[in-house]
């Protein structure tokens, strides 16, 4: 999947033909999709872009089975690719939701196509927006996140929201990147993730913490708050100064540990020594509390 010849478009050079997407396509799509196509589908609607390997994490056991099945729905117009410019080496092809996938989102649904606010040139600039590399970054970490949850069975990703649906859940005061909610051996935990690329200074960081405090006050906010920084220098640094809003328990961890292990001892709490894994969180928040 090199992407080391320049830039590349929503086209790719190697393309596979496809067919246009035509009204009538829809109802011969009927016998093709299955429910785990609609789950991608879901997917791409609510995250805008994912690679290869996140949905692979999220849904194939076998690269090979990954990337043939989105060869299918590519070739019908279920979803489109492109491989973004990248500076070295070779990038994944990634993939958005197209105009036969938004389709059938809507009438999975029950509702009008424009009801989804779904538009095609809100997909097509998205190599080139500033924000891209930042959105990569945070469908990663979930992506791994589910990953690890598919191959362990005592470990579940129940839900993952976009930093959109966090807004419209939460309200405007912060705006995590993500939220989640798992469950494991230690009981459930949901969580709002700041996942840091060490372009903010660490007041900045500790500058959104009473944004958190107020998202403490609505019933069903986070057990945890995350922050996800690059190693352990900038770790160490941003915790001089950052603390746990009321109700919630914060933690930190390095990007190499969680790459590493996300399920692993690899979240420490504030005011805490010692690491503790992610499911542990909501169990550690009612002990400090006691």
């Amino acid at each position: 999947m090199g992407g080391s010849r320049g830039r590349r478009t929503l086209r790719p050079e190697r393309a596979h033909p496809r067919r246009p997407g035509r009204s009538k396509d829809l109802l011969a799509l009927a016998v093709c999709i299955m429910q785990r196509d609609i789950e991608i589908i879901e997917l791409l609607y609510e995250h805008r872009v994912l690679t290869i390997h996140h949905i692979r994490n999220l849904h194939f056991n076998s690269p090979a089975v990954a990337r043939r099945r989105m060869l299918r729905l590519y070739r019908l117009g279920v979803v489109d690719r492109f491989e973004p410019p990248t500076a070295v080496g070779s990038a994944p092809t990634h993939y958005v939701l197209d105009i036969l996938g938004a389709r059938i989102l809507a009438a999975h649904c029950g509702i009008e196509l424009r009801e989804l606010g779904w538009r095609k040139e809100n997909v097509e600039g998205f190599p080139w927006r500033q924000e891209f590399r930042h959105l990569i970054d945070i469908n990663t970490f979930f992506a791994r996140l589910a990953g690890a949850c598919r191959l362990d069975e005592e470990h579940r990703l129940i839900e993952w929201l976009s930093e959109a649906r966090c807004r419209r859940r939460f309200g405007e005061a912060c705006q995590p990147d993500g939220f989640a909610l798992i469950t494991g051996p230690a009981g459930s935990c949901s969580l709002a993730l700041e996942l840091d690329r060490g372009t903010e200074s660490p007041a900045r960081l500790a500058s959104k913490l009473p944004g958190y405090a107020l998202m403490g006050l609505v019933d069903d906010h986070p057990d945890a708050l995350l922050f996800c920084v690059p190693d352990s220098e900038r770790e160490i640094s941003a915790r001089r100064r950052l603390y746990s809003p009321d109700g919630m328990i914060l933690a930190t961890t390095t990007l190499d540990m969680h790459v590493a292990d996300p399920l692993g001892q690899i979240w420490l709490p504030s005011g805490c020594e010692r690491r503790i894994p992610l499911a542990s969180l909501a169990t550690h928040l009612k002990e400090v509390k006691q």
